[in-house]
């Protein structure tokens, strides 16, 4: 038997990782880093290269290479779209110049469809196959291919679409014809007839068919097209055909949910094949795709479902402005269940509660959901593959203030959304891998380029294989990454690593369990004794029961239970189901939760710096405990006395989101009247107890602070996570302004030096540096007695508060505010409210003056600044207040000594405090000796010959 036993600490995970065991397999593989599979390192595409910094071009000279589809041609060869070689023609060397002679823009290669190896040139298509008008160039920089059943080939080109004749013995006509024209400004049909100019494309040189899937024959030919971008009209298409050449639409694609017209906007990411199920009796004939949009709507944009039925659409578009058809069906965004198919939720990290952690795990340790670039389904398969592309553009969430680079992977998820384990293969590429100056920052710190996000991905069934496998081939191009072939199947499932059989923790531990299993597609449900985990327990604090991510939750390999509590104890069992294996289960873990009995303390206790209209001295004490407190009895003022003030109230901080600040019950805030800034004071802390089984109640304590007394040069920066962004929010929460969460300085009036652009870049925020409010406050005071303007500028919105005198309940209106964001300083003539009245002041005078911000997501900053009478300086040149007018009130703090001119000088804060000294660094801090005549600060001797003495000060 096994045995885990913690008994000392807080916190034990028993983990086993969960194995990623590839059901997608490689066959062959060779991308930017390497190669996998059958394939030869020798026989790699010679133009699949890193050019790091390299101009990306549509014109046939880009040295940044772009492959479009990989398609199956038959059972030997496959067919390689090469957009762009990456050779810049006419000047590359003469090795390079003979590798484009064999690769050439715009180009079909034939693939060995065993082991990768090219094969020639298979049809030249010509980087301008068409001539085009109503377009504003005749370059086209996302054009792709298809072949139909009888091996005639499709390909887009700006507002056309294409048709090569199959000519036979693997060749086809040299001359296209022309099988659609996109009505834009200005453009003719096939036979050279002015359209209507319906469809803008955002500025008409913007149609593209990025998208391009093709099936069928002859008459019954179908192309379904387009989408991969945002632009207006751009959402991919179902064409139909009554005579094999000429080719009509007559279905759209609702990507945004705006009805999917031609003046309409599209959203971006490429759509699967149209997959005719059969699932519903009652609709034959009902069409599904799958698609995502990303990048055309940023990071964090996932992919829906989308139904249609052609015989009885729900959902029409009439009349259309086509000549040749008056009226399409939209295939329109289904998510819930209904005619035998399962409700459909796409999985991912960063939505439906589901975290995403970064860096090394969600999207790199493990396939995550996001990211999806391009997807494909088939109807006699029970699952959904994704390309998830590496991130683009520095768009993945930024960590401790550096930008996060996830590589791509092919991910499988079930029909109703959910990521299929242990189903999903990585690609060991990034966008610095191909980085480009095009998209900003040269060769070494650009971002990918645009041919990253133009991957593709085909699903094609196995059907020589038995049918329970559901085994397909992939087949993959990740644009400039690379290409490849995989092959995807059920595997049986098999629990390889069991959890300890017995763990024995106390109270409050974090507990993870974790077994590590293998196969595909699973199913996985933890049970308790005999009944299953409810994955929607919460927590009095509002939090999960038993916390979800991609890979843990009671219906993953992972459970987790943070800060166990007796009643946790018992028999937990995983119980796991597949397809091929049956039901599957580990044994028993036996857990067992002793009751911590051990009594609360106090970790420490500050006077804050925070100052309100309301309290015109320091108000504000903070206790932290060291675990989490009873709210009724922490929470009750009565259990609070400060001899020489009175105690009004107390907030214990109970935000469990916020919990690395001290909100998850750890930190009392003591409100007060009566202390005198920088004295010396005893909080009596008696009667609270702590949340555990036992309700240990605290030993009655008395610990010694100091009141937050004036300090020079700076203001006193308050936060609180109220999980809103606007200043209405932070205003009715009871948090404001009597319990920030936590507290800092700055040294001008400008909040970046905190949050340095964007709070949820610091390390010690993270998240929490979104939908929060915060304040800076104290105190300015000018040197020239005449008239100013303040100027506030914010991100989100701010108020600017200032008195008429030092004292803070004289500062009860606002002299500007930022009700939006974004904005520099405005000039006195702009008319915004960011710039205040002329404000007569008296040097030498202080003034209260606070600022109080909020804040939803993105970037985060408040400034202030000010100009005098006279000044011609412009708004916009102006520099935040600096620290030589600025003060507020801060904890007692002992400064380095400064020596100089052979004196030494030692300078502190708190007016209560005694200056002591020893000779013997290590004697108790109350034997030490007062400095003769109580000197206070600054402190200026001149030290004696050969001597040594250590100072301090007692409070």
């Amino acid at each position: 038997m096994k045995s885990a036993v913690l008994r000392t600490v807080l916190t034990l995970s028993t983990i086993v990782t969960t194995a990623l065991a590839q059901q997608i397999t490689p066959i062959w593989v060779e991308h930017l880093n390497g190669t996998q599979g059958a394939i030869n390192p020798a026989n790699v595409l010679p133009i699949l290269r890193k050019n790091k910094g390299a101009h990306e071009s549509n014109d046939g000279t880009s040295q940044q290479v772009s492959f479009g589809k990989l398609l199956r041609y038959d059972s030997t060869r496959l067919l390689l779209y090469v957009r762009e070689n990456g050779i810049q023609e006419g000047s590359a060397s003469p090795a390079d110049a003979a590798i484009a002679t064999n690769y050439p823009d715009a180009t079909l290669i034939w693939i060995n469809a065993a082991d990768g190896t090219p094969m020639g040139i298979a049809k030249t298509i010509g980087v301008h196959p068409i001539v085009v008008d109503g377009q504003g160039s005749q370059n086209d920089f996302f054009h792709e291919i298809g072949l139909d059943a009888d091996r005639n080939l499709y390909t887009g080109h700006k507002n056309k679409i294409i048709r090569y004749a199959y000519t036979g013995s693997d060749t086809w006509a040299a001359t296209p014809t022309c099988c659609w024209t996109e009505p834009t400004t200005g453009a003719t049909d096939c036979n050279a007839i002015a359209l209507d100019g319906s469809t803008s494309g955002d500025g008409n040189q913007s149609i593209r068919w990025r998208e391009f899937r093709v099936t069928g024959r002859g008459t019954n030919t179908t192309l379904f097209c387009g989408g991969g971008t945002w632009r207006q009209g751009c959402n991919t298409q179902v064409f139909c055909t009554t005579n094999g050449l000429d080719f009509f639409p007559v279905g759209r694609l609702n990507s945004r949910d705006n009805g999917a017209t031609k003046t309409e906007y599209s959203l971006g990411g490429q759509a699967s094949s149209v997959v005719q199920y059969g699932w519903d009796p009652s609709r034959p004939k009902l069409l599904t795709a799958y698609t995502g949009h990303y990048p055309g709507t940023g990071y964090g944009a996932r992919p829906s479902r989308y139904e249609a039925d052609p015989d009885a659409p729900a959902h029409v578009i009439t009349p259309f402005s086509y000549t040749t058809n008056d009226q399409v069906f939209v295939l329109w965004r289904e998510e819930n269940a209904s005619n035998s198919q399962p409700a459909f939720v796409w999985e991912a990290a960063g939505k439906d509660g589901l975290p995403e952690n970064v860096p090394a795990q969600d999207g790199d340790a493990w396939y995550d959901g996001n990211w999806s670039c391009n997807m494909d389904a088939n109807a006699s398969l029970d699952y959904v593959v994704s390309y998830s592309m590496p991130s683009w553009n520095n768009q993945y969430p930024s960590y401790s203030g550096t930008n996060y680079h996830k590589p791509g992977w092919i991910g499988v998820h079930r029909l109703d959304g959910s990521i299929s384990p242990n189903a999903a293969w990585r690609m060991s590429c990034v966008e610095d891998d191909i980085s480009c100056a095009d998209n900003g920052g040269g060769p070494v710190y650009g971002v990918g380029n645009d041919w990253g996000y133009c991957g593709d991905i085909t699903l094609v069934p196995d059907t020589n294989a038995p049918a329970n496998l559901k085994k397909a081939t992939v087949y993959w191009s990740g644009g400039a990454y690379g290409f490849g072939v995989f092959t995807i199947q059920n595997v049986a499932a098999s629990i390889d690593v069991q959890p300890p059989s017995i763990i024995t923790v106390l109270e409050n531990a974090n507990v993870t369990i974790s077994a590590t299993v293998s196969g595909s597609p699973n199913t996985y449900q933890w049970l308790k004794g005999v009944s299953p985990l409810d994955g929607t327990l919460t927590n009095l604090d509002g939090s999960l029961r038993y916390p979800a991510t991609v890979v843990q939750g009671v219906k993953k390999p992972t459970l987790s239970i943070p800060e166990v509590k007796v009643s946790d104890s018992g028999i937990y069992k995983l119980n796991v189901n597949n397809p091929l294996s049956g039901a599957t289960s580990t044994i028993n873990v036996n857990l067992t939760v002793i009751a911590d009995t051990n009594k609360p303390t106090i970790v420490s206790v500050t006077g804050l710096a925070t100052t309100d209209t309301s309290h015109p001295g320091p108000f504000l004490v903070k206790a932290l405990f060291n675990k989490r407190m009873d709210p009724t009895t922490t929470g009750d003022s009565s259990k609070y006395t400060i001899a020489g003030a009175t105690v009004t109230g107390v907030t214990l901080q109970s935000d469990v989101r916020a919990a690395s600040l001290g909100g998850d019950w750890r930190e009392a805030i003591v409100q007060t009247t009566g202390l005198t800034p920088g004295a010396t004071y005893t909080l009596h802390v008696s009667g609270v107890k702590d949340q555990t089984a036992s309700a240990n109640t605290i030993n009655p304590v008395d610990v010694v602070f100091v009141a937050a007394a004036p300090v020079r040069g700076q203001l006193a920066w308050d936060y609180y996570y109220i999980g809103a962004g606007s200043l209405t929010a932070l205003y009715s929460s009871p948090l404001w302004p009597v319990a920030p969460m936590t507290n800092e300085f700055v040294t001008s009036f400008d909040s970046d030096q905190i949050t340095q652009g964007d709070l949820n870049n610091v390390a010690a925020f993270g998240a929490l540096g979104d939908n929060y409010g915060c304040s800076l406050s104290g105190w300015i005071t000018p040197k020239v007695t005449t008239n100013y303007v303040f100027f506030l500028a914010s991100d989100d919105s701010s108020d600017l508060y200032l008195s008429s005198d030092a004292n803070p309940e004289n500062a009860n209106s606002t002299i500007a505010q930022e009700t939006s964001c974004c904005h520099g300083f405005q000039e006195t003539n702009s008319g915004f409210a960011t710039v205040s009245a002329s404000i007569p002041l008296v040097a030498g005078n202080s003034y209260f003056v606070r600022a109080v911000h909020s804040e939803g997501g993105g970037g985060d900053y408040v400034k202030v600044a000010w100009r005098m009478d006279g000044d011609t300086n412009a708004a916009s040149s102006l520099l935040p207040i600096s620290s030589a007018y600025l003060s507020s009130y801060a904890a007692p703090q002992f400064y380095p000594p400064v020596f100089s001119g052979g004196q030494v000088t030692l300078s502190w804060t708190g007016n209560s405090g005694t200056l002591v000294s020893s000779t013997d660094v290590n004697a108790p801090l109350s034997t030490w000796t007062p400095v003769a005549g109580n000197p206070t600060s600054p402190y200026t001797f001149t030290p004696g010959p050969s001597s040594r003495r250590f100072y301090a000060v007692r409070f």
